[in-house]
């Protein structure tokens, strides 16, 4: 999924609670599949209206369309 910063997201086990956006973060591989493909990570950082941040995975993460 292609993600940007300003686009609305949350975790898919609280998407009661849905977060903007506010930056996208690659992990630099650390470890290689066999075959030699690396195994690169992306975070997303969410800012709720509350103020809090958290950091989640791509892969637990469900975009949210107004």
């Amino acid at each position: 999924m292609l993600w940007r910063v300003g686009d609305m997201a949350c975790h898919y086990l609280s998407s009661n609670k849905p977060g903007k956006v506010i930056s996208i973060i690659n992990e630099k591989p650390t470890t290689w599949f066999v075959g030699g493909t690396p195994d690169i990570r992306t975070f997303l950082i969410l800012e709720y209206k509350d103020g809090t941040k958290e950091t989640i995975s791509t892969g637990d993460a469900i975009k949210i369309y107004n």
